[in-house]
């Protein structure tokens, strides 16, 4: 009866569904913030080995690196740096220091590698109880032991022996004809040169010599004959050079026989530069003697002579007194000089060769030539003979 009069006078019924609308209660959040923090706790705990392990790993790789730093800093100035920084800097200005032997991982932090992975600064020592890197920022030290000792990386040894193309020795007599050379760098920037003789065995040894690859001249003085050979020293192990010469030139058992091998000798302080005639002051004609040691005469007909220093050629080349060849376009340093005619010289038996006008132009006239000689002072030669032997002085 109700709804219809309602229905008939037009009314709508509302009805509401629901409670009212609220939020968390104080206690429900703490729970939240509890139940969030044991998770955390527990994600955090999973993952702490992990974030140590790649510490460490980052730690020890960078430690690695810097190692092979240090150890080719060695190689270059002869010793181990004194502190990191000079792996990146050249605080000391060396001439042989080739670096940076690190190159650094984050532009805004140019130190960062004098850190671990924990950012805790690294220990470098180097000293006769050892080279070591240690990185304590794990808690417990990660080291990386480089050497033993300093003095594994600086002093090492280099030995080996020389012999000629007969395996011939120096003998008791000719230890002395033999300089043996060695260059490396002398720890504070430049290098420096130990020389010794072989004994009559021909062994040879230096001490001292730090870690890297090192020169080796062997020298037989009487003629210049020069071999180079290069060792390579590694820490605390002994290098070994051997070396031997293209010809024979010692004695045959150093029993008091001439060598044999078709060859001949310098004369020791023979060679100089004199001025040619009305040059006489120039400068521009050289001279110098050979002998003949071999035990039999040797027949030349040709020569080349290989020079250093500012432009020169030579037009004339004199057999003691005689004139063997002339060039009207002049010969220059590495030209072969054909003798007109061929020249032998006797066992025993020594001559002066002499190259004769050096001016500084190929394209002068006989007469103009003065105006242009070339200064020979003070320059090397390197001679070749065509018995195929090679002679060099300096003048």
């Amino acid at each position: 009866m109700i709804k219809e009069l309602l229905k008939e006078s037009g009314h709508r019924k509302t009805i509401k569904i629901g409670s009212p609308r609220r939020g968390f209660t104080l206690i429900e959040l703490l729970m939240l913030i509890i139940i969030i923090g044991v998770i955390a706790g527990v994600t955090m705990k999973s993952l702490t080995p992990n974030i140590r392990a790649g510490k460490t790993d980052v730690t020890r790789k960078e430690m690695e690196n810097i190692a092979k730093a240090i150890m080719n800093y060695t190689r270059d100035v002869g010793a181990a740096p004194s502190n990191l920084t000079n792996l990146v800097t050249n605080l000391e200005s060396y001439a042989t220091w080739k670096g940076p032997y690190l190159i650094n991982t984050f532009d805004q932090d140019t130190a960062d590698y004098h850190r671990d992975g924990w950012n805790t600064l690294y220990t470098y020592v180097a000293s006769d109880s050892g080279v070591c890197l240690t990185s304590a920022g794990s808690g417990s030290n990660v080291t990386r032991r480089i050497a033993s000792a300093h003095t594994d990386l600086d002093s090492n040894t280099v030995q080996g022996a020389i012999r000629d193309i007969a395996n011939a020795t120096p003998g008791t007599t000719y230890g002395d004809s033999i300089n043996i050379k060695i260059t490396y760098p002398d720890k504070v920037g430049s290098t420096t040169t130990q020389t010794t003789h072989p004994t009559q065995s021909g062994v040879f040894s230096f001490n001292g010599i730090p870690i890297g690859t090192h020169t080796i001249e062997f020298v037989y003085l009487p003629t210049h004959d020069t071999i180079i050979t290069y060792a390579t020293v590694s820490a605390k192990l002994t290098a070994t050079s051997n070396a031997k010469f293209g010809r024979a030139i010692w004695k045959a058992a150093n029993a008091g026989t001439p060598p044999a091998g078709g060859t001949f000798e310098y004369v020791t302080s023979s060679a100089s530069a004199y001025g040619n005639c009305v040059a006489a002051a120039q400068y521009d004609s050289v001279q110098f003697a050979i002998k003949n040691n071999t035990g039999s005469s040797i027949n030349f007909t040709w020569l080349e002579a290989t020079y250093d220093g500012s432009a020169a050629y030579y037009k004339k080349v004199y057999w003691s007194g005689t004139k063997v060849c002339s060039s009207a376009t002049y010969y220059s340093s590495g030209n072969r000089a054909t003798f007109s005619s061929s020249q032998d010289l006797a066992d025993g038996a020594q001559v002066t060769i002499y190259l004769k006008k050096f001016p500084t132009t190929n394209s002068c006239g006989a007469c103009l030539c003065r105006n242009y000689a070339a200064d020979m002072r003070s320059r090397t030669f390197s001679i070749k003979f065509s018995n195929d032997s090679t002679i060099t002085f300096g003048t």
